[in-house]
C-alpha cells in the first residue's frame, strides 16, 4: 500500500532518470497508498548483505509447493512460492521463529537481516529463526502463467492467510518440537499478520500489525483528509500556496488556454489540447499526479512533511502557487494524463513486464476499495478526485463494475470482522499520528486484554517497526522507545505465556436494540411526559380544516436529498368517508427528549383516527408520520389498501405525525431532537397512551412508507412487546452516505423502458460534458437551458466546482423524480422519454430542453439555476428559523425540506451522487457536493456524517443484522430506494416477507389499486392481507400428553415460586 510511497529521495531520483529515458507512463504516482513500480520497502534501503553471513549460509531463499486454490478440495494444481530465511540469530534448540509478512511487494532477504530494525532486535533476544514469504503472484512466486483476469481469481487476501498458514504446517513438520510463531508486518502485510493470527491462532502465537488497515472502505476519503489535517497543523504559507495552487489548476482546467499552460508548466506528454475529448477521468489522472507528492511525505516522511513545507513557504511574495506545486512535482515530471494509455498499461498480464500495479489495483477492485478521494466538503486539494477514476479502473480493466467492488468490500469487512470486530487476541496494532492509513487499523476498543494499541506520536506508515530504538538513535523519542519495549514484552509473552489467553473473543454488543431508557411493559399510571389529562387532549379533536395532501407536486422535488415524501396522490372528495365523530384528529402531549430522564419540556403531536371499523378489544393500525406534513385522507380514503385491510380484520386506524414536521413543531429551531429514535419513542409512548387511557387492549400493527417504511422496520425491532408485526414499504434501512445505487436504478428503469431514450440521453450529458470545458461551449449551454446565473461566455470567466454541480444535477434531476414516483402503467417514464425519442430534436440537449419544459407545465422561460450557495439559501438555510413554526406564512411543505436534510447529514446520508464510474448522466456530482452541503447549512462536515450513519447502523443493525420478526417489506424493482431495502430472506426471520414487484417504483403497494396495476403488485398485495391475518390469528395452543397447556404449567411455576419467596 504503501510499497510504492516508501522510497527515498535516492530512489525517487532513479524513478525519474528511468521515466525521462523510456516511454512516459500515464500511471499515477501513487494509488492506494502504493507508489507506482517495483519500489522496495524502506525497510530494505541502503543495507546490503554482509559477506561472511552469506558464506555461512545462514540467509538465503528457498522454495515451498503451495496448493493453489486452498478452498477448493477438488483442486489438486500447485506452485512454487519463494521465502528467504535467517539463522544467524537463531540459539540451539530455539523454537522461536519470526515470520516477516510480506504484502504487494517484491520479497527480499533485506527484510530480516541486520537489526536496525525493532523486529530484527527482537528477534535477535529472542533467539528466533527468521523468514520472510513473497506473497503470491508478487515478485516471483507465480502460481500461474500469466496475470490474466482469469487467472487473478487466485490472488487474493485469503489465499494469502492460507498460504501463510500451510507454510508454517510446513515448517513444523520439519522442525518437530513445539514451534512457536511471531509473524510481523506493515500495512497491507500487517493486515496479513493480524489475520492470519485471526484465522490460524493455533499457528500463529502472536501478530504485529504496524499501520495495518483491517477495515475495508471503498471511498476512503480519510487519506486525503488526514494530509489536509497534518499540512494544515503546519500552517503557514505551506497550506495556503498549496491550496490556492490547486484551485488555480482546476481554474485553468476551465478553458483551452489554461489548459495549455498547465501543459507546458508540467510538461505533459501528450498536451490537453491534443485531446477530443477530455474525460472527468483525465482531470483525475492530473490531480493525481499533483497530490502525489504530498501523500508520499506525509505516509512515508520521504521528504519529511516540515521540510516540504518550508520549501513550498520559501518561495517569495508573489510566487506563482501554481509553479509552487510544479516544483514539488518535479520527481514526475514528464508524465501523460491519458486515462486511456493507463488501462492499455494497466492491461498488461505477461509477467515479463511489470505487474504490480495491475495486481494490486486488482485487489483493491476485489477486496478493499481504498479509493482515496477528495471527498470531504472543503478541504486543501479541493473537488478533485471522486471514486469514478477507480471504479473505472476496476471496470474497464477487470469488468468490475462499482456496485460489484462495494459487494466485494462488504464481503471483506464480513470475513475478517473488519475494525470493530476483530475478535483474534495477541495481537499489537500500531499506528502512527501522521499516518493516513490511521482511520482503517485498529485504534480504540480492544475485545480483550491481549490486543495492545499503540500510537506513534508524529509517526508515520509503519514507523514502529522501522529503526530500532534499543541502540542511541536521535530520531527516537520517549513515545517511540516505550512503544517498542512494550511491543518485545508482548512479543516474550507470546513465546512464553503467563496467563492462558483464549484463541478467540466472543463479541457481544446492543446493535438493533433499543436503549432502554423506558420499560414499555410495565402497565403504570401514566408518565410525566402526559401531564394533560385524557379529556383535554380529546378536546382537541378536529381542530382546524383537514387539510389535502400536496404528494405529486413536482415541483418540489428536493434534489439535494431525493425527498421521498410524495407518496400518494390526492384523493378524490368521492373516495374519502364522511367525516364524522369516528374520523378526525388530535393532539397528544409528548417529551422533547425521550433519553433525559430529567426533561421536562413537552410538544403537542398531531394524530389522525378513524374508529369506523374497530373496537377496543380489535386490532390497531398505526401509519407511522413521514419526513413532512401529514392530512385526514390517509385515514378516511376507505380505498388505499391498508384501510381495506383495516376494515376486514376490524382494526382501528390512527396516524402519527412525525415530529418537527407539519403541526408537530417543537417550538424550537434547535434540530437535535429531530432523529429516528426520538420518533420511535413517540410511537411507543402514543401506543402505550392508548392503551392505558383508551383501554385499547388488541394488538398493534405499524405500517409506513419510504423512510416511515424504515421506522416501521424498526419499531417492531425496538418495541416487540407493543408491536405485533409492521408493513414497510420502499423503506431504506440501510443507511449510506455515497447513495450511488439511486442513479443507477435510474439509467435501468431509463434503459429497460427505451434503449433510444438511454442512447440520447447518454448523448446529451456527453455533449454537456465537452461543452463545459471551454467558455464557447458553456455560452451554448447558457443559451439552451436559460441558467440563472447566466453563465457569460468570457473568456476569464470562472465556474465553481459546485456551480458547475449544480447545473448538472438539475438537469438530471428531471430524471430522478419522474422514475421514482412512475405510475404503476409507466406513462410518467414514457412522457419524460417522449423528445428523447423524436426524431424531430438533431441535437439531444434541445430534446433535454423539451424535457425540462414539459416537466414545468409547459414553461418556456423556465431557468436553471446555477449557484450553488443560491440555491442552498433559498431552499434550505432561509428557512432555518422557521422550524419553531413561530411564522404560519411558511409553508410546512417547504419546511419539510430543511427538516429531512438535517436528517439525512445527521443521520442517513443518502447523498444520489454519480460516483459509480462512468453512466448515462457522465460523473458530474460527487460525494464532496453533499458533504459541502451538510457543512455549508448545518456546520456539520464528512466526519459527523460518517458517525452519524454508523450510529444509524448500530441502533437498527442496517441490512446485515436486522433482526425482528413479523414483517413485510415491499419494494419495487424500478424504485431506485429498493437498493438499500431488505429484498432478499437471506438469514432473516422465516417471518420476515421482503418482497420485490416487479416494474413498480417507490410505494406502489400503498396506493389504491387501479385497472393497470401489474400481477405482481396485486399479489404483493394479497400477500400483505395473508400475513396481517396470519399474526392476528389466534395462537395455536399446544399441549402436553396429559392434555395440560403449556401456558398453564407458566402458570403454576409461576405461583409456587412465589409462594416459595
Amino acid at each position: 500500500i504503501f510499497i510504492l510511497s516508501r522510497a527515498s529521495i535516492g530512489m525517487r531520483l532513479l524513478l525519474l532518470i528511468v521515466t525521462v529515458a523510456t516511454a512516459v507512463s500515464s500511471l499515477r504516482p501513487m494509488f492506494g497508498g502504493r507508489r507506482n513500480g517495483r519500489m522496495t520497502s524502506h525497510l530494505q534501503q541502503h543495507r546490503s548483505i554482509d559477506a561472511l553471513t552469506l558464506a555461512a549460509d545462514a540467509v538465503g531463499s528457498e522454495w515451498i509447493a503451495q496448493k493453489l486454490d486452498h478452498f477448493d478440495s477438488a483442486n489438486t494444481k500447485t506452485w512454487q512460492q519463494r521465502y528467504f530465511y535467517n539463522n544467524q540469530y537463531a540459539k540451539d534448540g530455539s523454537n522461536v521463529n519470526v515470520l516477516y509478512v510480506d504484502g504487494e511487494e517484491i520479497d527480499d532477504a533485506n527484510y530480516i537481516t541486520g537489526t536496525d530494525k525493532s523486529y530484527m532486535y527482537y528477534a535477535q533476544q529472542m533467539g528466533a529463526y527468521l523468514y520472510t514469504l513473497e506473497h503470491r503472484f508478487y515478485g516471483k512466486s507465480y502460481p500461474t502463467e500469466n496475470a490474466s483476469t482469469e487467472n487473478l481469481k487466485y490472488l487474493s487476501s485469503r489465499l494469502a492467510v492460507e498460504d501463510l498458514a500451510e507454510f508454517i504446517r510446513q515448517k513444523n513438520a520439519e522442525k518437530g518440537g513445539n514451534q512457536k510463531w511471531i509473524l510481523v508486518g506493515g500495512s497491507y502485510g500487517g493486515s496479513l499478520a493480524a489475520w492470519a493470527r485471526l484465522k490460524h491462532p493455533e499457528l500463529v502465537d502472536g501478530a504485529l500489525a504496524s499501520s495495518a488497515p483491517i477495515l475495508a472502505k471503498m471511498d476512503f476519503y480519510g487519506y486525503l483528509q488526514k494530509i489536509d489535517e497534518v499540512l494544515n497543523n503546519i500552517g503557514g504559507l505551506c497550506y495556503d500556496r498549496v491550496s490556492e495552487g490547486f484551485e488555480k489548476a482546476r481554474q485553468f482546467m476551465q478553458s483551452p488556454g489554461g489548459r495549455d499552460q498547465l501543459s507546458t508548466m508540467f510538461n505533459i506528454t501528450t498536451p490537453f489540447s491534443a485531446f477530443d475529448d477530455i474525460t472527468d477521468t483525465d482531470r483525475d489522472t492530473f490531480f493525481g499526479f499533483l497530490t502525489a507528492e504530498f501523500e508520499m511525505s506525509v505516509q512515508s516522511n520521504i521528504p519529511p512533511v516540515t521540510q516540504l513545507c518550508q520549501d513550498i513557504a520559501a518561495h517569495p511574495a508573489g510566487y506563482d502557487p501554481l509553479q509552487a506545486l510544479a516544483d514539488v512535482a518535479t520527481p514526475y515530471i514528464p508524465f501523460s494524463v491519458n486515462f486511456t494509455q493507463t488501462i492499455e498499461e494497466m492491461s498488461q498480464d505477461d509477467f515479463a513486464n511489470d505487474v504490480s500495479w495491475r495486481l494490486w489495483i486488482y485487489q483493491t477492485c476485489t477486496e478493499f476499495g481504498f479509493f482515496q478521494t477528495t471527498n470531504t466538503g472543503k478541504n486543501l486539494f479541493g473537488q478533485t478526485q471522486s471514486s469514478n477514476q477507480f471504479i473505472e479502473w476496476c471496470s474497464q480493466v477487470f469488468g468490475i463494475s462499482g456496485d460489484q467492488v462495494r459487494k466485494n468490500v462488504d464481503a471483506t469487512n464480513e470475513y475478517y470482522g473488519g475494525r470493530d470486530y476483530f475478535y483474534g487476541t495477541n495481537t499489537i496494532f500500531s499506528h502512527g499520528t501522521q499516518d493516513p492509513w490511521m482511520s482503517l487499523t485498529k485504534n480504540d476498543d480492544p475485545k480483550h486484554w491481549s490486543v495492545v494499541i499503540v500510537e506513534v506520536e508524529g509517526g508515520y506508515h509503519m514507523s514502529d517497526i522501522g529503526k530500532s530504538c534499543f541502540a542511541p538513535n536521535a530520531a527516537c523519542t520517549d513515545n517511540m522507545k516505550q512503544i517498542q519495549q512494550l511491543t518485545f514484552e508482548n512479543m516474550k509473552r507470546w513465546v512464553d505465556p503467563v496467563f492462558p489467553v483464549p484463541n478467540r473473543v466472543d463479541i457481544t454488543d446492543n446493535v438493533g436494540k433499543r436503549p432502554q431508557f423506558i420499560d414499555t411493559n410495565v402497565i403504570s399510571p401514566l408518565p410525566a411526559n402526559f401531564n394533560p389529562p385524557f379529556d383535554e387532549i380529546r378536546a382537541k379533536r378536529s381542530v382546524g380544516k383537514a387539510k389535502t395532501s400536496k404528494r405529486n407536486d413536482s415541483k418540489k422535488w428536493n434534489k439535494f436529498t431525493g425527498n421521498r415524501r410524495k407518496v400518494l396522490p390526492p384523493s378524490p372528495m368521492s373516495q374519502l368517508a364522511e367525516a364524522t365523530d369516528l374520523i378526525g384528529q388530535d393532539f397528544i402531549v409528548q417529551t422533547w427528549d425521550h433519553f433525559n430522564t430529567n426533561e421536562e419540556r413537552t410538544f403537542r403531536q398531531k394524530w389522525y383516527y378513524n374508529y369506523k371499523f374497530g373496537s377496543t378489544d380489535g386490532p390497531n393500525f398505526l401509519m407511522i408520520g413521514e419526513e413532512g406534513p401529514e392530512d385526514i385522507s390517509w385515514v378516511q380514503h376507505e380505498n388505499l389498501d391498508w384501510i381495506k385491510n383495516a376494515k376486514e380484520v376490524g382494526a382501528n386506524v390512527f396516524l402519527l405525525e412525525h415530529r418537527y414536521y407539519g403541526e408537530s413543531k417543537l417550538g424550537t429551531n434547535d434540530l437535535q431532537y429531530l432523529t429516528s429514535a426520538q420518533m420511535l419513542y413517540d410511537v411507543a409512548a402514543f401506543i402505550r397512551t392508548q392503551q392505558v387511557k383508551q383501554k385499547l387492549t388488541g394488538p398493534w400493527i405499524t405500517f409506513g412508507g419510504s423512510y416511515s417504511g424504515a421506522l416501521t422496520a424498526w419499531s417492531r425491532e425496538w418495541f416487540p412487546e407493543l408491536i405485533l408485526g409492521g408493513v414497510g414499504s420502499s423503506g431504506p434501512v440501510q443507511a449510506k452516505n455515497d447513495f450511488y445505487e439511486y442513479l443507477e436504478v435510474v439509467e435501468d428503469v431509463i434503459k429497460r423502458h427505451s434503449q433510444k431514450c438511454y442512447d440520447r440521453t447518454t448523448e446529451a450529458f456527453t455533449r454537456l460534458h465537452k461543452l463545459s470545458l471551454d467558455p464557447a461551449g458553456r455560452l451554448t449551454i447558457q443559451q439552451k437551458f436559460k441558467l440563472s446565473p447566466a453563465w457569460t461566455g468570457a473568456d476569464d470567466e470562472i465556474i465553481d466546482a459546485l456551480d458547475m454541480n449544480e447545473v448538472f444535477m438539475n438537469l438530471y434531476g428531471l430524471y430522478q423524480g419522474t422514475v421514482q414516483y412512475n405510475s404503476v402503467d409507466w406513462s410518467d417514464v414514457t412522457a419524460l422519454c417522449k423528445p428523447m425519442e423524436d426524431d424531430k430534436y438533431d441535437d439531444p440537449l434541445d430534446a433535454l430542453r423539451a424535457i425540462q419544459v414539459a416537466t414545468y407545465d409547459g414553461d418556456d422561460n423556465v431557468q436553471t439555476l446555477s449557484s450553488f450557495a443560491t440555491d442552498l439559501k433559498s431552499s434550505l438555510i432561509d428557512y432555518l428559523t422557521f422550524v419553531d413554526g413561530h411564522d404560519p406564512r411558511v409553508d410546512d411543505e417547504d419546511l419539510a425540506g430543511v427538516l429531512w436534510t438535517w436528517q439525512t447529514c445527521n443521520e442517513f446520508g443518502y447523498f444520489q451522487t454519480t460516483d459509480y464510474g462512468e453512466g448515462i448522466f457522465g460523473t458530474p456530482v460527487p460525494l464532496n457536493f453533499f458533504i459541502t452541503m451538510c457543512e455549508n447549512v448545518f456546520g456539520v462536515g464528512m466526519t459527523h456524517v460518517e458517525k452519524g450513519i454508523a450510529r444509524t447502523i448500530y441502533q437498527y443493525g442496517g441490512r446485515a443484522r436486522y433482526n425482528a420478526t413479523n414483517l413485510v417489506l415491499p419494494n419495487g424493482d424500478a424504485d431506485p430506494w429498493h437498493a438499500l431495502g431488505i429484498i432478499e430472506q437471506g438469514n432473516l426471520d422465516g417471518s420476515i416477507v421482503p418482497i420485490l414487484i416487479k416494474g413498480t417504483s417507490h410505494c406502489a403497494d400503498m396506493y389504491a389499486s387501479t385497472p393497470d396495476d401489474p400481477p405482481e403488485l396485486t399479489a404483493a398485495r394479497q400477500t400483505i392481507t395473508a400475513n396481517i391475518k396470519k399474526w392476528l390469528a389466534p395462537p395455536i395452543i399446544t399441549t402436553t400428553q396429559s392434555g395440560v397447556t403449556n401456558s398453564f404449567i407458566v402458570a403454576v411455576v409461576t405461583i409456587l415460586l412465589s409462594i416459595m419467596q
